[in-house]
């Protein structure tokens, strides 16, 4: 398969994701409307979505990019540094875990601080680990 034929792929799965995440954001939208509608509901849910669909068009621009200039999308450079962003967040999401297992061991009994539920974890873990790599590719790639 071709360079070209691989970006038209990734061109019509980033297009195809963006269109079924506005219209699940529209669903959602639709549903709270028969409830009352809530301005903080629109701001809060509506900023992440453009942040993510304009993220997923640099990152496709990033690809064409690549593309027409002829270089390798990721060289051994670009690999070492996902390898190495990969494993700080690795390290530090079970460092994350270990203060969630020591909260809900010991400081939730002897404090009496609330509890925190299951989902919440999961949520917090899965953002952290998204944000963390995110972060540390940066950093690591301007190095």
């Amino acid at each position: 398969m071709t360079k070209e034929a691989k970006l038209s792929i990734v061109k019509i799965g980033a297009a195809s994701f963006a269109i079924l995440l506005v219209l699940f954001w529209i669903s959602i939208f639709l549903y709270e409307m028969r409830n009352g509608i809530d301005m903080i509901f629109v701001v809060v849910t509506l900023v992440p979505l453009i942040a993510i669909i304009a993220a997923l068009f640099m990152f496709v621009k990033k690809h064409s990019d690549s593309v027409k200039s002829g270089m390798p999308l990721k060289d051994e450079r670009t690999l070492m540094l996902e390898g190495r962003a990969g494993h700080y967040t690795f390290i530090a999401t079970l460092w994350l875990l270990v203060g969630f297992m020591w909260y809900e061991t010991f400081v939730r009994d002897f404090i009496e601080f609330p509890e925190i539920l299951g989902r919440h974890v999961v949520i917090i873990v899965l953002m952290f680990m998204a944000v963390a790599y995110g972060l540390l590719r940066v950093y690591f790639g301007r190095k």
